[in-house]
């Protein structure tokens, strides 16, 4: 559609993460099975369908710069347009093309079916901030079935167990992979900067040693003629 390949091309544009296949996302579905599932399950495969065919189109028409990673905005976007240019070009299936009439009918129907939904359950009323502390308080008894799906814990198996930990390892130690090497980044920066500060501190410091050694003799070299003036001139009075 017009306005989501408008907007997952400001993904591209920004260089913001996004996935390089479609290996986590289900199969599509042949027209048989599509045609005995539920209404709910067929709209879950066209929907998954239809993500496939967007990762697909954006990863073949716009490839991951992979030596861009940590990079500036500038370089990100200069190294992803050199990798775009020098990698050969794969078969682009186009994207369906839909009006903006067509658009607003059926963001007016997902709104309208929502409301549906939200009355039928007795959610009337109920704000964002309350679905998530429900959320919060029973996130913990679900566990990854290693299918993409949820269960209960309490009716969850041990490999079920084991896969769901697995899994939390792998987001977990990913997302420290990824703030290790912001953290790298900014530990350059700072070195840099407190380098330059150091250099600086110390050039600094030197002068002010300079300046007070040159103040130090210049203020013993005034004692010391004043003492002497000082005694020539008592000594003159006592001859006196």
């Amino acid at each position: 559609c017009l306005v989501a390949t408008a907007q997952w091309l400001q993904v591209l544009q920004r260089g913001l993460p996004r996935p390089g296949s479609i290996q986590g996302l289900p199969q599509p579905k042949a027209p048989a099975e599509l045609a005995a599932m539920s209404l709910r399950e067929r709209a879950e495969a066209e929907l998954f369908a239809e993500l496939a065919a967007l990762v697909e189109h954006d990863n073949a028409a716009h490839p991951v710069a992979k030596d861009a990673e940590g990079k500036g905005k500038k370089d990100k976007k200069r190294r992803a347009k050199d990798a775009e240019e020098a990698a050969p070009r794969q078969m682009v299936r186009p994207l369906q093309q839909f009006g903006l009439d067509e658009l607003d009918a059926a963001r007016a129907l997902l709104a309208e079916e929502a409301a549906g939904v939200v009355a039928a359950m007795g959610h009337d009323g109920v704000a964002p901030e309350e679905y998530l502390e429900a959320w919060r308080a029973t996130v913990d008894e679900w566990v990854v079935d290693g299918k993409g799906g949820v269960v209960r814990k309490a009716t969850a198996t041990p490999a079920m167990r084991i896969e769901a930990l697995r899994h939390d390892w792998e987001r977990t130690r990913g997302e420290m992979e990824s703030q290790a090497h912001r953290a790298a980044r900014l530990d350059k920066k700072a070195a840099i900067l407190v380098a330059g500060l150091q250099q600086r501190h110390t050039k600094l410091t030197g002068q002010l040693d300079e300046v007070v050694q040159q103040v130090w003799f210049a203020a013993r070299m005034h004692l010391e003629a004043f003492s002497a003036e000082l005694r020539m001139g008592c000594g003159q009075l006592t001859c006196l």
